[in-house]
Formats: structure tokens, C-alpha cells, sequence
């Protein structure tokens, strides 16, 4: 037996059969996420496959040493794709070739006042450790900011919406309602990743995908530009909870709660959009 807010009692059924019964299909967007120990690496894949580090051992990656290291890790910028392996041997050809004509074909009477622009170049290259350091410390800044105040600010706010929930709709009963609310949070970071990679597909998350929205959801978010995809996943689960605690006669301050946690998700969603629209300036000159 199970009170509703509004003083009604209904008989449920008992909460833990219930989740036991459903976990299989309410986990199923999770089937493909798996973690890996390699080496002094844990690694984790999720939906798209490619290996990320979740957690390193430091004490082996200083014994190991870094040129050990950095190629057998599965998630190093050196193995990850050969974009870097390319660039290098690119620079390496244009210095063997630009060395090459330099010796064979410039006589020595042109490299007369090089020491000049040596000196210059010298004097020029005690600043490049400091402003390579400055774009490095703002890179990681933002790239923290990101995950705390961004990212994390929208995980959060997930959970705690589904925790406050559970506590004002205790019970089976409210299942429904529980993992509505759920599947539009997880449905507002898929969104989002998506739109970073500049993804506007959701059939996805559609019922032949992670089941998170039906076919009539996946026509409604189709027609919403793809950026602000993320932001209307939690306009609904507001206007959702704002009904059902109406229903209910559930106290304003408790609704109250789930309001601002709603609030903040868009504000963390906000701050990512600001933060990677909004480039540094002339990061290739930097």
C-alpha cells in the first residue's frame, strides 16, 4: 500500500519486483558501455565504441615512463587516429626538403646578415613558453568549466530531479512518471553530445534505438533546431511535473525544488553553447 500526495491510497505492488522485472529494458541503452583494464589504463566505451580513459595509474605510468607510455594506450592522441602520426611526418618532409634546397642551392653570399634574423628569432622565442603556457592553463580552465558548470551541472540536475521524485511520489505507482522523467534527462545529454558533433539525427533515441522518445516525440524534436534540442527536454519535464504536482495538491515549495534544479540544467546547457561558440581568438597564432 502506497499514499499519494493527495491523500489517496492505492494498493501497489512491491517496489523491488517491479525494478527487477523492468531493469532489463530501462538499462537497455546501457548494453554497449563497458570498462576495460589495459595495462595502467581503464578504459571505457560507450555507444560510438572508441575507448576513452576513465582512471590511469600514476604510479605506473612514472615507472613505465612516458615514451612507453604514450603508444600503448589505447586512448593516447598517438594511437587514438593518425592524424598527429601524419602531421609530423609532413613537417619532417618540408624541413628535410627546405634544408635541402637551402644547402645545394643558396650560395653562401646569400646567407650573409642571417645572424641578424637569428638574433631576432632568438630574441622572439623567449616569449613562446609564456604564451603557450597562458593557452594551455585557458584551455584547461575551460575545458574544467565545461565539466563542472556545464556538463556537470546537467548530470546533476538529472539526478536530482529523479532523487526529489522518488521522495514527493514514493512507490510503484508512480513508475510511469519516474521513468518519464528520467528518459527526458538521459534524453537531454544524448541530445547534447549530438549537437556538439553536429548531429541532428534522432532516430536514435527513437523506439529503435535507446527508447527514449516514441515516433510522435521524435517528430516534435525534429522540428526544433538542433541546439536547443537539450533545452526543451527539461521545458517538458517541468511542464510534466508541473501538472502532476498540481494534480496532486504537492506543496509549492516542494515543486519549488524541482523547478530550480530544471533552472539549472538550462543554465549548464547555456554554458556550454557559450563556451564552444565563443573560441579563443587566433588559437592557431597562440
Amino acid at each position: 500500500m502506497s499514499q499519494q500526495p493527495n491523500g489517496n491510497v492505492n494498493p501497489t505492488t512491491d517496489p523491488a519486483k517491479d525494478l527487477a522485472s523492468d531493469a532489463s529494458l530501462k538499462l537497455q541503452r546501457f548494453a554497449n558501455f563497458r570498462k576495460v583494464e589495459a595495462g595502467f589504463t581503464t578504459l571505457a566505451y560507450g555507444h560510438a565504441g572508441k575507448a576513452k580513459v576513465l582512471h590511469y595509474d600514476l604510479g605506473a605510468l612514472v615507472r613505465k615512463g612516458a615514451f612507453h607510455t604514450v603508444f600503448s594506450s589505447k586512448a593516447s592522441i598517438f594511437t587514438i587516429d593518425s592524424s598527429l602520426a601524419k602531421s609530423q611526418l609532413l613537417y619532417m618532409f618540408w624541413f628535410t626538403l627546405m634544408g635541402s634546397l637551402s644547402y645545394f642551392f643558396m650560395p653562401d653570399q646569400h646567407l650573409q646578415g642571417m645572424q641578424e634574423l637569428e638574433k631576432f628569432t632568438n630574441y622572439w622565442n623567449v616569449f613562446i613558453p609564456f604564451i603557450l603556457g597562458l593557452y594551455i592553463s585557458l584551455n584547461i580552465t575551460r575545458w574544467w568549466t565545461l565539466r563542472t558548470e556545464g556538463l556537470g551541472m546537467v548530470l546533476d540536475a538529472g539526478q536530482n530531479v529523479v532523487l526529489l521524485m522518488n521522495g514527493i511520489f514514493p512507490g510503484s505507482g508512480w513508475g510511469d512518471v519516474h521513468d518519464q522523467v528520467l528518459k527526458y534527462s538521459l534524453a537531454s545529454i544524448s541530445l547534447i553530445v549530438n549537437a556538439c558533433r553536429g548531429n541532428e539525427d534522432v532516430e536514435s533515441l527513437g523506439p529503435k534505438g535507446d527508447n527514449l522518445f516514441t515516433l510522435e516525440e521524435i517528430e516534435v524534436v525534429h522540428a526544433v533546431p538542433y541546439r536547443a534540442r537539450p533545452v526543451l527536454m527539461w521545458t517538458r519535464i517541468l511542464m510534466l511535473l508541473s501538472k502532476v504536482c498540481e494534480e496532486n495538491n504537492v506543496n509549492a515549495g516542494k515543486f519549488r525544488d524541482i523547478a530550480g534544479e530544471c533552472k539549472k540544467a538550462r543554465n549548464g546547457i547555456s554554458v556550454i553553447w557559450s563556451y564552444l561558440r565563443t573560441q579563443l581568438p587566433f588559437a592557431y597564432v597562440l
